[in-house]
Protein backbone atom coordinates (compact mmCIF):
# COMPACT_ATOMS: atom_id res chain seq x y z
CA UNK A 1 0.00 0.00 0.00
CA UNK A 2 1.53 3.75 -0.73
CA UNK A 3 0.75 6.97 0.93
CA UNK A 4 1.54 10.43 -0.91
CA UNK A 5 2.49 12.94 2.29
CA UNK A 6 1.90 16.28 1.15
CA UNK A 7 3.86 18.40 3.18
CA UNK A 8 5.74 14.98 4.81
CA UNK A 9 9.06 16.98 5.77
CA UNK A 10 7.22 19.55 8.09
CA UNK A 11 6.88 19.03 11.97
CA UNK A 12 3.42 17.08 12.04
CA UNK A 13 3.99 15.46 8.64
CA UNK A 14 7.82 14.02 9.42
CA UNK A 15 6.03 12.13 12.57
CA UNK A 16 3.27 11.04 10.58
CA UNK A 17 5.80 9.67 7.65
CA UNK A 18 7.76 7.56 10.08
CA UNK A 19 5.12 6.06 11.31
CA UNK A 20 3.60 5.03 8.45
CA UNK A 21 6.75 3.51 7.44
CA UNK A 22 6.56 1.58 11.04
CA UNK A 23 3.49 0.59 9.57
CA UNK A 24 4.52 -0.96 6.40
CA UNK A 25 3.40 1.61 4.15
CA UNK A 26 5.69 2.87 1.33
CA UNK A 27 6.10 6.43 1.52
CA UNK A 28 6.26 9.29 -0.77
CA UNK A 29 6.78 12.69 0.75
CA UNK A 30 5.81 15.51 -1.38
CA UNK A 31 6.84 18.72 0.19
CA UNK A 32 8.76 21.90 -1.73
CA UNK A 33 11.03 22.13 1.53
CA UNK A 34 10.28 25.60 2.02
CA UNK A 35 9.58 25.30 5.85
CA UNK A 36 10.30 21.55 5.64
CA UNK A 37 13.62 19.49 6.43
CA UNK A 38 14.78 16.70 4.69
CA UNK A 39 16.89 15.76 7.52
CA UNK A 40 13.94 15.18 9.98
CA UNK A 41 12.75 12.66 6.83
CA UNK A 42 16.46 10.98 5.97
CA UNK A 43 15.69 7.62 4.88
CA UNK A 44 12.49 8.08 3.07
CA UNK A 45 11.58 8.83 -0.59
CA UNK A 46 11.07 12.78 -1.02
CA UNK A 47 9.70 14.24 -4.40
CA UNK A 48 10.27 18.12 -4.22
CA UNK A 49 6.80 19.75 -5.13
CA UNK A 50 5.26 22.93 -4.48
CA UNK A 51 1.66 21.63 -4.44
CA UNK A 52 0.87 25.58 -5.08
CA UNK A 53 3.08 26.59 -8.05
CA UNK A 54 3.62 23.16 -9.71
CA UNK A 55 0.08 21.65 -10.37
CA UNK A 56 0.84 19.57 -13.31
CA UNK A 57 4.28 18.06 -11.43
CA UNK A 58 1.98 16.82 -9.12
CA UNK A 59 -0.57 15.62 -10.98
CA UNK A 60 1.76 13.42 -13.04
CA UNK A 61 3.10 11.92 -9.93
CA UNK A 62 -0.31 11.30 -8.49
CA UNK A 63 -1.22 9.75 -12.11
CA UNK A 64 2.15 7.07 -12.34
CA UNK A 65 2.32 6.06 -8.31
CA UNK A 66 -1.71 5.11 -8.07
CA UNK A 67 -1.65 6.26 -4.59
CA UNK A 68 -3.68 4.24 -2.17
CA UNK A 69 -3.90 7.33 0.50
CA UNK A 70 -3.42 10.95 0.62
CA UNK A 71 -2.44 12.86 3.83
CA UNK A 72 -2.46 16.39 3.72
CA UNK A 73 -0.01 18.70 5.74
CA UNK A 74 1.17 21.40 3.56
CA UNK A 75 0.03 24.67 4.94
CA UNK A 76 1.25 28.14 6.30
CA UNK A 77 0.21 28.11 10.24
CA UNK A 78 0.76 31.43 11.31
CA UNK A 79 -2.30 32.90 12.38
CA UNK A 80 -0.48 36.56 12.99
CA UNK A 81 1.04 36.33 9.48
CA UNK A 82 -2.87 35.70 8.34
CA UNK A 83 -4.46 38.54 9.54
CA UNK A 84 -1.56 40.52 7.53
CA UNK A 85 -1.61 38.86 4.75
CA UNK A 86 -4.90 37.10 4.26
CA UNK A 87 -4.59 36.35 0.55
CA UNK A 88 -1.80 34.57 0.87
CA UNK A 89 -3.23 32.14 3.02
CA UNK A 90 -6.13 31.53 1.13
CA UNK A 91 -3.83 31.49 -2.45
CA UNK A 92 -1.75 28.84 -0.48
CA UNK A 93 -4.11 26.93 1.85
CA UNK A 94 -7.40 26.76 -0.40
CA UNK A 95 -5.60 26.99 -3.82
CA UNK A 96 -2.97 24.47 -2.76
CA UNK A 97 -5.62 21.65 -1.04
CA UNK A 98 -7.44 21.87 -3.97
CA UNK A 99 -4.64 20.86 -6.28
CA UNK A 100 -3.68 17.96 -4.16
CA UNK A 101 -7.53 16.75 -4.17
CA UNK A 102 -7.28 17.05 -8.11
CA UNK A 103 -4.37 15.11 -8.25
CA UNK A 104 -5.98 12.63 -5.73
CA UNK A 105 -8.90 12.64 -7.51
CA UNK A 106 -7.14 12.07 -11.25
CA UNK A 107 -4.82 9.52 -10.08
CA UNK A 108 -7.86 7.72 -8.75
CA UNK A 109 -6.83 7.57 -4.62
CA UNK A 110 -9.94 7.71 -2.41
CA UNK A 111 -9.12 7.94 1.25
CA UNK A 112 -8.13 11.56 2.12
CA UNK A 113 -6.59 13.13 5.75
CA UNK A 114 -6.37 16.11 5.87
CA UNK A 115 -4.40 18.38 8.52
CA UNK A 116 -7.08 20.66 9.87
CA UNK A 117 -6.96 22.76 13.08
CA UNK A 118 -8.68 23.95 16.65
CA UNK A 119 -8.76 27.34 14.93
CA UNK A 120 -11.60 26.01 12.95
CA UNK A 121 -14.17 26.98 16.13
CA UNK A 122 -13.19 30.41 17.16
CA UNK A 123 -13.64 31.99 20.51
CA UNK A 124 -15.45 28.83 22.16
CA UNK A 125 -18.74 29.22 23.31
CA UNK A 126 -18.59 25.99 25.42
CA UNK A 127 -15.51 23.99 26.75
CA UNK A 128 -14.17 21.33 26.38
CA UNK A 129 -14.71 21.78 22.91
CA UNK A 130 -16.69 18.90 20.77
CA UNK A 131 -16.63 18.50 16.98
CA UNK A 132 -20.37 19.97 16.45
CA UNK A 133 -19.02 23.25 18.01
CA UNK A 134 -20.10 25.97 15.35
CA UNK A 135 -17.13 27.05 13.22
CA UNK A 136 -16.07 31.52 13.91
CA UNK A 137 -12.36 31.47 12.93
CA UNK A 138 -10.67 34.54 14.36
CA UNK A 139 -8.47 34.72 12.05
CA UNK A 140 -7.65 33.54 8.17
CA UNK A 141 -6.10 30.83 8.54
CA UNK A 142 -8.62 29.30 10.79
CA UNK A 143 -10.92 30.52 7.87
CA UNK A 144 -8.82 28.85 5.19
CA UNK A 145 -9.08 25.40 6.88
CA UNK A 146 -12.95 25.83 7.26
CA UNK A 147 -13.11 25.74 3.37
CA UNK A 148 -11.07 23.18 2.84
CA UNK A 149 -12.96 20.78 5.34
CA UNK A 150 -16.25 22.07 3.28
CA UNK A 151 -14.08 21.14 -0.02
CA UNK A 152 -13.90 18.07 1.40
CA UNK A 153 -17.50 17.79 1.76
CA UNK A 154 -18.42 18.20 -1.86
CA UNK A 155 -15.05 16.24 -3.13
CA UNK A 156 -17.18 13.22 -1.42
CA UNK A 157 -20.34 13.52 -2.68
CA UNK A 158 -19.36 14.02 -6.40
CA UNK A 159 -16.13 12.42 -6.42
CA UNK A 160 -16.52 9.70 -3.78
CA UNK A 161 -13.44 10.63 -2.36
CA UNK A 162 -13.30 10.20 1.90
CA UNK A 163 -12.15 12.01 4.37
CA UNK A 164 -10.95 12.34 7.57
CA UNK A 165 -10.14 15.98 9.16
CA UNK A 166 -7.92 16.20 12.30
CA UNK A 167 -8.48 19.12 13.84
CA UNK A 168 -4.97 19.55 16.21
CA UNK A 169 -5.13 21.32 19.03
CA UNK A 170 -1.68 22.79 20.32
CA UNK A 171 1.13 20.12 18.77
CA UNK A 172 4.17 19.88 20.91
CA UNK A 173 6.88 17.73 21.89
CA UNK A 174 9.85 15.89 20.22
CA UNK A 175 10.98 12.17 19.42
CA UNK A 176 11.66 10.17 22.59
CA UNK A 177 14.96 9.06 20.75
CA UNK A 178 15.93 12.67 20.20
CA UNK A 179 16.37 12.88 16.57
CA UNK A 180 12.68 14.33 15.51
CA UNK A 181 11.59 18.28 16.48
CA UNK A 182 10.02 21.10 15.69
CA UNK A 183 11.86 23.51 13.55
CA UNK A 184 9.97 26.50 11.92
CA UNK A 185 11.61 28.96 10.14
CA UNK A 186 8.87 31.50 11.63
CA UNK A 187 8.54 30.37 15.13
CA UNK A 188 5.31 31.34 17.07
CA UNK A 189 4.50 28.22 18.84
CA UNK A 190 4.96 28.91 22.56
CA UNK A 191 6.90 26.20 23.87
CA UNK A 192 9.71 26.22 21.63
CA UNK A 193 9.94 29.74 21.78
CA UNK A 194 10.16 29.67 25.71
CA UNK A 195 13.05 26.86 25.09
CA UNK A 196 14.77 28.54 22.87
CA UNK A 197 14.74 31.40 24.82
CA UNK A 198 16.10 29.67 27.55
CA UNK A 199 19.10 28.44 25.95
CA UNK A 200 19.83 31.79 24.52
CA UNK A 201 20.00 33.70 27.57
CA UNK A 202 17.00 35.98 25.92
CA UNK A 203 13.25 37.00 26.97
CA UNK A 204 10.53 36.67 25.18
CA UNK A 205 7.06 38.03 24.87
CA UNK A 206 3.84 36.46 26.33
CA UNK A 207 0.94 37.88 24.25
CA UNK A 208 -1.53 39.06 26.91
CA UNK A 209 -2.36 38.62 30.76
CA UNK A 210 -5.99 39.81 30.20
CA UNK A 211 -7.83 37.15 29.20
CA UNK A 212 -10.33 35.55 30.77
CA UNK A 213 -9.00 32.77 31.96
CA UNK A 214 -7.60 31.65 35.61
CA UNK A 215 -3.88 33.61 34.97
CA UNK A 216 -5.03 35.67 32.44
CA UNK A 217 -3.24 34.16 29.90
CA UNK A 218 -4.21 32.17 27.10
CA UNK A 219 -4.75 28.37 27.43
CA UNK A 220 -4.23 25.74 25.75
CA UNK A 221 -4.99 21.84 25.05
CA UNK A 222 -1.45 20.47 24.54
CA UNK A 223 -0.93 16.84 22.87
CA UNK A 224 2.47 15.18 21.85
CA UNK A 225 2.90 14.93 17.89
CA UNK A 226 3.72 11.49 18.47
CA UNK A 227 0.29 10.99 19.75
CA UNK A 228 -0.66 12.88 16.77
CA UNK A 229 1.49 10.63 14.69
CA UNK A 230 -0.61 7.81 15.97
CA UNK A 231 -4.32 9.49 15.59
CA UNK A 232 -3.67 9.23 11.45
CA UNK A 233 -2.87 6.12 11.24
CA UNK A 234 -5.79 5.52 13.15
CA UNK A 235 -7.70 8.27 10.62
CA UNK A 236 -6.65 5.76 8.26
CA UNK A 237 -7.92 2.72 9.22
CA UNK A 238 -11.35 4.43 10.31
CA UNK A 239 -11.78 4.85 6.53
CA UNK A 240 -11.39 0.89 5.67
CA UNK A 241 -15.25 -0.23 5.18
CA UNK A 242 -16.11 3.53 5.30
CA UNK A 243 -17.25 6.60 3.19
CA UNK A 244 -17.92 9.81 4.20
CA UNK A 245 -16.62 12.83 5.06
CA UNK A 246 -15.68 12.67 9.11
CA UNK A 247 -13.95 15.02 11.67
CA UNK A 248 -12.09 14.36 15.07
CA UNK A 249 -10.76 16.61 17.37
CA UNK A 250 -7.16 15.71 18.79
CA UNK A 251 -6.13 16.96 22.46
CA UNK A 252 -6.25 15.94 25.69
CA UNK A 253 -9.45 17.58 27.13
CA UNK A 254 -6.80 19.56 29.90
CA UNK A 255 -5.98 22.46 29.11
CA UNK A 256 -2.44 24.60 30.60
CA UNK A 257 -2.09 28.46 30.29
CA UNK A 258 0.95 30.56 29.14
CA UNK A 259 2.41 31.01 32.32
CA UNK A 260 1.38 27.38 33.23
CA UNK A 261 3.89 26.81 30.72
CA UNK A 262 6.44 28.38 31.41
CA UNK A 263 6.87 26.70 34.89
CA UNK A 264 7.21 23.66 33.40
CA UNK A 265 10.09 24.57 31.39
CA UNK A 266 11.32 26.10 34.21
CA UNK A 267 11.03 22.95 36.37
CA UNK A 268 12.53 21.23 33.47
CA UNK A 269 15.01 22.75 32.53
CA UNK A 270 16.54 24.13 36.04
CA UNK A 271 16.71 27.58 34.30
CA UNK A 272 14.89 30.94 34.79
CA UNK A 273 12.56 31.77 32.37
CA UNK A 274 13.30 35.72 30.82
CA UNK A 275 9.53 36.90 29.96
CA UNK A 276 7.37 40.40 29.84
CA UNK A 277 3.74 40.82 28.84
CA UNK A 278 3.27 42.14 25.81
CA UNK A 279 -0.33 42.72 24.01
CA UNK A 280 -2.66 40.68 23.27
CA UNK A 281 -1.94 39.17 19.26
CA UNK A 282 -5.10 40.10 16.88
CA UNK A 283 -7.00 36.73 16.52
CA UNK A 284 -6.00 34.71 19.04
CA UNK A 285 -8.49 32.64 21.29
CA UNK A 286 -8.78 32.87 24.75
CA UNK A 287 -9.10 29.42 25.52
CA UNK A 288 -8.81 26.20 23.33
CA UNK A 289 -9.39 22.78 24.73
CA UNK A 290 -10.79 19.77 23.26
CA UNK A 291 -13.32 17.49 24.05
CA UNK A 292 -11.67 14.47 22.45
CA UNK A 293 -14.26 12.05 23.25
CA UNK A 294 -15.56 11.29 19.64
CA UNK A 295 -11.69 10.48 18.74
CA UNK A 296 -11.22 7.91 21.41
CA UNK A 297 -14.81 6.16 20.90
CA UNK A 298 -14.82 5.88 17.18
CA UNK A 299 -11.42 6.56 15.95
CA UNK A 300 -9.82 4.09 19.49
CA UNK A 301 -7.19 6.67 19.81
CA UNK A 302 -5.84 8.03 22.92
CA UNK A 303 -2.96 10.17 23.64
CA UNK A 304 -0.27 8.36 25.35
CA UNK A 305 2.56 10.73 25.82
CA UNK A 306 0.88 14.27 25.98
CA UNK A 307 0.89 14.94 29.69
CA UNK A 308 2.83 18.34 29.94
CA UNK A 309 6.19 17.35 31.58
CA UNK A 310 6.98 14.38 29.15
CA UNK A 311 5.81 16.79 25.89
CA UNK A 312 7.96 19.37 27.69
CA UNK A 313 11.10 17.03 28.87
CA UNK A 314 11.24 15.60 24.93
CA UNK A 315 10.75 19.16 23.80
CA UNK A 316 13.95 20.31 26.04
CA UNK A 317 16.29 17.52 24.91
CA UNK A 318 15.88 18.15 20.93
CA UNK A 319 16.45 21.58 20.93
CA UNK A 320 19.40 21.53 23.73
CA UNK A 321 20.93 19.30 21.68
CA UNK A 322 20.01 20.93 18.48
CA UNK A 323 20.03 24.37 19.91
CA UNK A 324 19.56 25.79 15.84
CA UNK A 325 17.01 23.44 14.78
CA UNK A 326 18.34 21.17 11.88
CA UNK A 327 20.62 23.52 10.40
CA UNK A 328 22.53 21.88 13.88
CA UNK A 329 22.86 18.67 12.61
Amino acid sequence: MKAAVVGGAGYIGSFTSHALRDAGWDVVIIDDLSSGHKEAVAGLRLEKIDVVKQERELAILFETEKFDAVFHFAALIQMEESMKDPALYFRHNIGGSINVLEAARTGGAKRFIFSSTAGVYGNPQKLPIPEEHPKNPTNPYGESKVMVERTLAWYFKIFGISSVSIRYFNAAGASLDGKTGEDHPKESHLMPRIIRSVLRNEEITVFGNDYETRDGTCIRDYVHVLDLATAHIKALEYLEGREGTFAFNTGTGQGHSNLEVIKMVEQVSGKKVQYSIGPRREGDAANLVADPTKAQKELGWKPRFSDLETIVKSAWAWHRKNPNGYSSV
